[in-house]
């Protein structure tokens, strides 16, 4: 007897709503019941404004403007079915106790987490190739600021979006950190507006501290072309990646004729996937919430544990920018 398909309810319709409707119209038993948007009336199969027939659904996503997802989790806090939440969960550090769905129940898509890239790291990390590690550095960037639409978004306005990049990009790799060497014992960061659209920091960086000594470092961007790369240094390996390749090099005592030290030979390569890590990382971390809302299965609290962490982190940020504002 095949299981009824999961009925599922998705807040927001463009952008990366788009993305996460692309990926649930390929995932297997999974209908699109409800697309809610408060005012707009979409011409789309099951679009509504009206919230409470999200509450039908067995799992919902937010995948709203950031400032909006406190708003939403307050109002599904007694929502039975499961909750999928793009990062961040909230805005504001008095937020978090509006979060009431318990930790089994709701997933916070910081999507590098699921990646080939994460899962690299670990493999390297666990086989102790890169011996200690020492730094840790991400760069992603690409061109949204000078798109047309970028003047007139959410993105582009630092009332609705006080980090900018740093919080819809840069989170990402700082939680991706903040996962392997632990939660930051010091965090600073900077921020500009480099495209001359909007007053939301259209580029960034964030620099960090971990408790093991690890110095770490995100640079993000919406104002220069395309990029993504990112390089773990330990005392015994080099672990790069970047959209073509993952590479672990090493070891670290490696001589050119005249006895200088010159760049390890690779170890290992992973091939990256086809559509790309973020995209592949989307789609996993979409196919996990799916299958644990499916079967009533309990979502991993570790989960949970690392996005307050992450958020925590991001909200010493804050407070350190506004005071020099």
């Amino acid at each position: 007897m095949t299981a009824a398909p999961l009925r599922v309810g998705v807040i927001g319709y463009r952008n990366h709503a788009a993305r996460i409707l692309d990926v649930l119209g390929r995932v297997p038993s999974v209908s699109v019941d409800r697309i809610y948007h408060p005012t707009k009336a979409l011409a789309l199969s099951g679009a509504t404004n009206e919230f409470a027939e999200l509450l039908d659904c067995a799992a919902i996503f937010i995948a709203s403007p950031n400032e909006t997802h406190a708003e939403y989790l307050q109002a599904l806090a007694e929502f039975r079915g499961y909750v999928f939440c793009e990062k961040p969960p909230v805005t504001r550090p008095e937020d978090i106790a509006k979060i009431r769905i318990p930790p089994e129940r709701i997933f916070f898509n910081f999507n590098m987490r699921f990646s080939l890239m994460a899962r690299a790291i670990s493999e390297c990390l666990e086989a102790g190739h890169l011996g200690r590690v020492l730094f840790a550095d991400a760069f992603v960037s690409h061109g949204l600021a000078f798109k047309p639409i970028y003047a007139g978004s959410w993105r582009s306005d630092r009332l609705t979006h006080k980090l900018g990049v740093i919080e819809t990009v840069g989170i990402h790799h700082l939680d991706l950190f903040n996962t392997f060497f632990g939660e930051a014992v010091s965090i600073s960061g900077a921020g500009g507006v480099f495209s001359g659209n909007g007053t939301a920091f259209d580029a960034g960086r964030i620099t960090l501290t971990y408790p093991d000594g690890c110095m770490a470092s995100v640079t993000t961007s919406y104002a220069s072309p395309g990029l993504s790369h990112l390089r773990i240094v330990g005392t015994d390996g080099l672990l790069e990646v970047n959209a073509e390749h993952i590479v672990l090099r090493g070891p670290r005592d490696v001589f050119d004729e005249q006895g200088g030290f010159v760049l390890p030979p690779v170890l290992r390569e992973f091939d990256p996937p086809a559509q790309g890590l973020y995209r592949d990382s989307l789609e996993r971390s979409i196919r996990y919430f799916v299958d644990k809302a499916r079967t009533g299965a309990a979502i991993d609290r570790k989960l949970y544990a690392d996005s307050m962490s992450t958020m925590r982190s991001i909200f010493a940020l804050t407070r350190q920018l506004d005071a020099r504002a």
